[in-house]
């Protein structure tokens, strides 16, 4: 036992990017405390904190409902990021130019740490998965890395860039005239600054080689709100160092493990009900002290947790978000809380196609309705704030949030499909203390103008309220109709301004508002329409019965399940009975399986076609909650939340179909009967 805790002391003492003297820490710690010093901040954290929590809970009560089920795994969610290379000129001692290939080497060990699918994430796995953009707002390609100098910024060449909150002795760059060099709207990607150095005032033998702040619900991070991560070129290269993982990990509302504590001082023990309030707010984290200087990689999973009654570390002293060397993973309830923070504070990140190719053909331009500078200079908030249609989940902030641009063109990046056969619903939020009129267009015959009978929307705040939801329900008629463009990218623009000015058109300068354009693509015929769905449990198995009438392109279909209708999981796949996916006859699906999720039987036959029944939604956001197989980890600080045993059956079920290409379709959602 002696010789094995040598063996790994001495290889502790390798694995850092410097040498044993020089250890990296996080530099969250500082930003968080300078960001707490503002009341507004922390009134807005706490609210975000209060929504990320219910949304846990969420999620564990469905885990729990589906803890005994074979689970298939679910599709992950893809965010775009972009890394800003920021070169000192020179070569000053410690910079490293990382190449394309090195950041993409990064980004993958990032996703393989999220997935627990690297040699060294061991632990709970996280559906997200990160890639470099592909496309700019303005829809040009991208490699998804920008190189600028960062020369032109006082004190960077010199000492990099300052950790906010550091006292005036530690110079260097100001952080914010950095990541001004180079910068991505936050909805787009999730910003990376590469910088040479980062200037703090930390205790000997360490330096901060990287820091991000925790995620607040989106409405308080305006665009003029540079929102992001810095990180030493050394620690992003470096295959060894999880700083990467680390930092995304406070971008996704993960505190230390050590929350609380320090090097010395253990972190508030929670008495079994407070665990989400206290310490990193994880129940299945027990506190543990900052093991810094390699101490982690000593310690084995059953030596005496001081900071926890002396119970076995089991595994925390390695957790991702702690310190001390040979870190490798994450818990299942820091997956949770990070699914949780990506639903409420990074929403927009799961809309947004800039992970994708620029289209071949962009949505037209409309240069005769071309949206003007604000006739008046009054600085308000007026505008759209959130828009929602199909898939498409924006987050908006008004003018004077959005930096004061009057005109947003999102027509490359953010937009939905709908089906030609559904009635959506567009719904816009404004706010602030005026009246406003919120108008929105399609131009549904695609021939770059909005005419008069391709209004969707006009709708006028009431009096005396502030933030409301203006919505319009758009007519399948109108989606179906002979002269609207199926299967093209068709402009949608949504405006509002003053309610003094509600007379405004879809092009012009409005008073003191904002305009803002999407891309929406109307399907103009079902890949696969589906004539009947039914299930019902008997002798204790499920049997599921769905009939299409007629495929093209399909390729297969899961069987998913929930217990309370919002929720489901996948619990079987069943390829097409198709010919190469494609046929005019109507075909039978049958398929029985174990109450425990597993496949019994299943068959196919010709039958008779019966009514239509079909949902389109986003092919990569196709879950309300992804639920994966093996990270069902019960809580070491207090028990889940658990559901009724007496009433364990799964409630409902829907048919997803899915395209050749990958895209997502549902059948509706039928009650399972029991007999």
């Amino acid at each position: 036992m002696r010789a094995l805790r040598f063996l790994l002391l001495i290889s502790s003492m390798f694995l850092g990017t410097r040498s044993i003297s020089q250890q990296a820490i996080c530099g969250f710690d500082f930003v968080n405390q300078h960001l707490r010093k503002s009341p507004d901040y922390v009134q807005k954290l706490a609210a975000t904190e209060y929504k990320i929590q219910q949304d846990v809970e969420r999620i564990i009560k469905t885990r729990a409902q589906f803890q005994n089920l074979n689970i298939l795994p679910g599709p992950v969610y893809e965010i775009p990021v972009v890394v800003h290379v920021i070169a000192p000129s020179g070569s000053p001692v410690g910079w490293v130019n990382p190449s394309d290939l090195q950041i993409q080497e990064a980004i993958d060990r990032l996703s393989a740490d999220f997935a627990a699918t690297s040699t060294r994430s061991v632990g709970a796995s996280t559906p997200i998965k990160f890639t470099l953009a592909k496309r700019t707002q303005d829809c040009n390609a991208s490699t998804g890395i920008v190189r600028v100098s960062g020369s032109g910024v006082p004190g960077y060449d010199a000492n990099g860039v300052v950790v906010p909150g550091s006292p005036a002795s530690v110079t260097g760059a100001d952080n914010e005239a950095i990541r001004s060099l180079s910068f991505w709207q936050n909805n787009l990607a999730y910003n990376i600054w590469v910088v040479w150095k980062i200037a703090a005032d930390v205790p000997a033998g360490t330096f901060v080689g990287g820091y991000a702040n925790l995620p607040l619900e989106t409405t308080y991070y305006p665009a003029s709100v540079k929102e992001g991560m810095m990180i030493i070129a050394s620690q992003l290269i470096s295959s060894s160092s999880t700083t990467l993982t680390h930092e995304l990990g406070h971008a996704f509302g993960l505190y230390h493990t050590f929350e609380g504590g320090d090097q010395t001082n253990c972190p508030p023990v929670t008495d079994g009900t407070n665990c989400t309030t206290i310490g990193d707010k994880v129940c299945d984290t027990d506190p543990v002290k900052s093991l810094l200087q390699g101490g982690a990689c000593a310690i084995l999973n059953t030596d005496p947790n001081p900071c926890y009654n002396n119970n076995p570390y089991n595994g925390i002293q390695k957790n991702i978000m702690g310190y001390g060397g040979c870190l490798d993973r994450f818990t299942a309830g820091q997956s949770a809380r990070m699914i949780a923070a990506l639903n409420i504070a990074r929403a927009g990140l799961m809309t947004s196609v800039a992970s994708t190719p620029p289209p071949a053909t962009t949505v037209k331009a409309n240069t005769t309705q071309a949206p003007l500078n604000n006739s008046l200079n009054n600085v308000t908030s007026i505008g759209p704030w959130n828009v929602t249609l199909g898939s498409l989940t924006y987050q908006s902030y008004g003018f004077v949030d959005d930096d004061e641009q009057f005109y947003q063109d999102n027509s490359c990046n953010f937009g939905t499909t709908l089906s030609s056969a559904s009635s959506p619903t567009l719904t816009v939020t404004t706010g602030g203390n005026n009246q406003q009129t919120c108008k929105a267009w399609i131009d549904f015959n695609n021939n770059g103008t909005f005419d008069s009978d391709e209004l969707i929307l006009n709708s006028n705040t009431p009096a005396g309220t502030g933030v409301y939801s203006h919505a319009a329900q758009i007519p399948s008629e109108k989606l179906s109709a002979a002269g609207t463009a199926k299967n093209q990218l068709l402009r949608m623009r949504v405006r509002a301004d003053f309610i003094n000015n509600s007379n405004f058109g879809p092009g012009g300068a409005l008073l003191v508002g904002q305009t803002e354009d999407f891309w929406v693509s109307i399907e103009g015929a079902l890949p696969v329409i589906f004539t009947g769905v039914s299930a019902k449990i008997k002798t204790d198995k499920l049997l599921v019965n769905w009939t299409t009438e007629s495929e093209t392109n399909n390729d297969h279909f899961f069987v998913e399940a929930s217990f309370d209708g919002e929720n489901f999981a996948r619990i079987a796949k069943v390829d097409s009975k198709a010919a190469n996916g494609t046929s005019l006859s109507s075909l039978s699906y049958n398929i029985a399986i174990a109450n425990t999720g597993t496949v019994v039987s299943l068959g196919a036959a010709l039958v008779t076609i019966f009514s239509l029944f079909s949902f389109r939604r986003n092919r990569r956001w196709m879950l309300t909650m992804l639920i994966a197989a093996g990270i069902f980890i019960a809580c070491q600080k207090r028990g889940q939340t658990g559901v009724d045993s007496s009433d364990n059956n799964i409630k409902y079920i829907r048919i997803a179909q899915v395209d050749k290409d990958g895209s997502v379709k549902f059948s509706r959602v039928v009650s399972v009967i029991s007999q």
